[in-house]
């Protein structure tokens, strides 16, 4: 170990300890010698091009933007608002409406890194600081003895409040050289529900996105924590329904070579460190688990709608998962990668409104991990062959009102076939929008059905909405019916002014005996599931 220190200001001084050894070094360098000479590559390039720019008036910067699906880009070319995090029907009617209602008129793409219209430089007056806001609280009951997804389990034959309080603050660009600048992002977030009241506490401020951003004319690169939403939010989604909400821990580049044209982001992100308690995980890498992709823009080549196209990788290193013990060897896990490839178009012809999203699975993946006394529970890799389609055309046939189909295919394990996956792994979508509000039905894998939505605008300021679903399983046990259930929602939405609104859900589930549960809900009674919930949320700016 290697101590060393700098002196920072008068008074103050840091200490660095050095914990690196040699050989881990190099084998750092080893591993990641491919990355670092892509790096290099990227520093020359750069390099060149900011040589380039200094003999050539600046061209203008993008936009900055919040990780946060669509988002609005501010004159100051900051990140604007993010999303209405609660947005989970659509308010506006006048308006394109946002992803999480089903049954409101087809949302725009989210607006990527660099796909809002350029910008120019700041302006020198502008606000020094960005600030914005989300807020809400939400009451939620459920009466049936079916749990709900995630962490609704908890609350099965329940009820609970749940909270969000959410400020975002980002300053305006510096600029480090002709054509290239740089800013941050931080958005810290109460969120959880409550429990008790009158108590000498507060609930705990946690970092929900936390990055530096980078800004070139063709390029925008994000590191740190975000949050990703791509398309529909079908593959990825940042759940903006959900109290805390989702994000991501790496970086992030977008390529923009041609001003509003196709854009291209580039990811890594981490899932898992691979740390268990009682293992040595002596070498770089072990265990860890990634997530890595591309996801394109292609649309502008082609025409007056979206045309995505995504490459998605998830990676799990190999590694140790028990120690020797009492001349028992230790057991090894070997790595695994799984490829998604997919593909969207989304659009509309006069009263008409279309989205289709499908996608396959090929390679290898790993089950959940199980840990319990220093021993971990870890799958071969087993190979992949999987699938998934959705879905959906609509059409407006009077002012305010918008009808629409909706039919979905997820693949199932076939149970002949010990040797392979073939359930789809739906990644990290905001999955209970297409799949029923009540959050009952438990994700995109094994799964068959259609839904029909309707939506009607009372008045720029009353959005109303019913929603059905039918589910099925395409693969079941010998025997068993495939009819899993079916469900129905109704919906409506009060908007005061632009940033307040008071929000109502109430939905019925009702479960086959056969097709639910299922091998992904625990056993319950099969009547029918109720669910309710009101919110008030508000947005700034």
């Amino acid at each position: 170990m290697l101590p060393g220190g700098f002196l920072l200001q008068p008074r103050l001084f840091v200490r660095l300890d050095v914990h690196l050894t040699m050989h881990k070094i190099f084998a750092v360098l080893h591993r990641y010698e491919c990355v670092f000479r892509v790096f290099g590559v990227v520093v020359v390039a750069a390099s060149a091009t900011v040589a380039a720019a200094q003999e050539q008036p600046p061209p203008p910067l993008p936009p900055i933007r919040p990780a946060t699906g669509p988002a609005t880009v501010t004159p100051s070319g900051r990140p604007g608002a993010a999303v209405p995090a609660t947005e989970r029907f659509a308010t506006e009617p006048a308006q394109p409406a946002e992803p999480y209602s089903a049954s409101a008129p087809l949302a725009p793409p989210p607006v990527p890194m660099g796909g809002a219209p350029v910008v120019s430089a700041p302006a020198v007056d502008s606000a020094p600081l960005a600030v914005g806001g989300s807020f809400f609280t939400r009451y939620e009951a459920r009466a049936g003895d079916l749990p709900a997804i995630g962490d609704r389990q908890q609350f099965t034959n329940a009820d609970a409040i749940f909270y969000r309080a959410r400020m975002s603050f980002s300053p305006a660009p510096m600029e480090l050289a002709p054509g290239l600048a740089t800013t941050v992002y931080f958005e810290p977030q109460a969120s959880g529900v409550y429990d008790q009241g009158g108590e000498l506490s507060d609930v705990a401020l946690n970092l929900h996105q936390g990055y530096i951003q980078v800004m070139a004319p063709f390029y925008t690169l994000q590191v740190g924590r975000f949050e990703m939403a791509y398309g529909d939010h079908l593959i990825i989604g940042n759940v903006p329904w959900h109290q805390t909400g989702r994000a991501f821990n790496g970086g992030r580049l977008q390529l923009t070579p041609i001003k509003n044209g196709p854009w291209v982001d580039v990811f890594v992100t981490l899932q898992d460190e691979g740390k268990i308690p009682g293992i040595d995980n002596s070498h770089v890498g072990a265990l860890d688990h990634y997530l890595v992709g591309a996801y394109g823009g292609l649309g502008p080549l082609f025409g007056p709608f979206d045309f995505d196209v995504y490459a998605l990788s998830k990676i799990w290193f190999g590694g140790p998962t028990s120690e020797e013990v009492e001349g028992v060897s230790a057991s090894h896990t070997d790595p695994a990668m799984q490829l998604t490839l997919g593909a969207r178009v989304k659009g509309a012809r006069g009263d008409w409104d279309y989205r289709a999203e499908g996608g396959f699975q090929v390679g290898a993946r790993k089950t959940a991990s199980v840990v319990s006394e220093g021993f971990i529970a870890i799958s071969d890799p087993v190979d992949v062959l999987a699938y998934q389609l959705d879905a959906e055309v609509g059409m407006r046939p009077q002012t305010g009102l918008r009808l629409a189909l909706h039919v979905f295919l997820a693949s199932g394990d076939d149970a002949s076939t010990e040797d392979k996956a073939e359930s789809w792994d739906q990644h990290f979508p905001t999955a209970h929008k297409f799949l029923g509000l009540t959050d009952v039905f438990q994700g995109r894998s094994n799964v068959m059905g259609f839904a029909g939505h309707a939506g009607y605008a009372v008045s720029p300021a009353i959005m109303t909405g019913v929603d059905g679903h039918v589910f099925t399983r395409p693969e079941t046990p010998e025997g068993t019916d495939s009819y899993a259930g079916s469900e129905l929602d109704f919906t409506a939405s009060y908007k005061f002014g632009k940033k307040l609104v008071l929000r109502a859900l109430y939905g019925l589930f009702l479960p086959n005996g056969d097709g639910m549960p299922s091998a992904s809900v625990v056993t319950g009674d099969s009547g029918l599931q109720h669910y309710l919930e009101v919110e008030l949320a508000s947005t700034f700016p």
